[in-house]
């Protein structure tokens, strides 16, 4: 019985004995060590190419905003002497200084130009205006008090987009085509409807396609208006304006007063 378990006792011995070497000798494989080598100069390589494919994709994101820029500029200064429906894109190429084949890697065509050029006229009034469009009623009010040629100050702001659009003077030319006319009013329209619809409910208590169509008749008002005066800011302009702003704010007063108190 004590033999056995010396047996017991030596097999268990060689057997750890036998086991350890091979293990100190995995640890120290030279195989493993080139295996992890490469795999660390994959990785270090893998991240090389990304940052590479990131910068490459940074300098294409620069030169699509340049190019984008100089084709939208171009036709702004092509606007400035000849009406929209008569410039051509080799016309904006050449004042651009691109080939045709550039154009059309970022444009489908001059109108989709004229959206971009639209959004960053808007996009650059809306960063000028930091009062929401529902100080409207207090501005009107301000506007019909201001003294002949006198520009109340802050005013122009909560002005309707498409007055405070033209006032810029890289975007004015846009406002005397008269071939855009009609497009950029919707555009104007389409733009601020959101803000303003609310606006009208609350302070005249009309419905929502009452406040629409108003909305409407305001913006498409103030377009021909200014369009009639060439987009202009003298005593007369000012003046017109100061008419117009009192007859809106008569109507707002007496469609809150109407539906106020209406009739039994």
């Amino acid at each position: 019985m004590f033999e056995n378990r010396r047996y017991g006792k030596r097999q268990a011995i060689l057997t750890v004995a036998k086991r350890a070497p091979a293990c100190r000798k995995s640890r120290s494989n030279p195989k493993d060590k080139s295996a992890l080598a490469n795999q660390s100069f994959a990785g270090a390589v893998k991240g090389d190419h990304m940052m590479e494919k990131a910068l490459t994709a940074r300098k294409t994101d620069r030169r699509t905003l340049y190019t984008k820029m100089v084709v939208k500029d171009a036709l702004l200064e092509l606007l400035a002497g000849t009406p929209f429906d008569q410039i051509t894109v080799t016309a904006v190429c050449k004042q651009a200084e691109i080939t045709r084949t550039t154009f059309y890697l970022h444009f489908a065509d001059l109108t989709a130009v004229l959206d971009e050029v639209l959004e960053d006229a808007m996009r650059t009034t809306e960063q000028q205006q930091d009062a929401p469009s529902e100080s409207m009623t207090e501005l009107l009010s301000r506007l019909s008090k201001a003294s002949p040629g006198q520009e109340p100050g802050g005013c122009n702001t909560l002005l309707p987009i498409c007055q405070r659009m033209a006032d810029q003077p890289k975007y004015h030319a846009l406002f005397l085509d008269e071939t855009l006319s009609d497009y950029i009013i919707k555009k104007a329209y389409l733009a601020e409807r959101e803000k303003m619809i609310p606006v009208l409910e609350a302070r005249c208590g009309l419905s929502r396609e009452e406040a629409d169509k108003l909305f409407l008749f305001i913006i498409y008002g103030a377009f021909s208006v200014n369009k009639s005066m060439c987009w202009g800011k003298d005593d007369e302009c000012y003046h017109l304006q100061g008419v117009l702003d009192k007859f809106i704010m008569g109507g707002f007063s007496a469609l809150a007063g109407e539906n106020a108190n209406p009739p039994l």
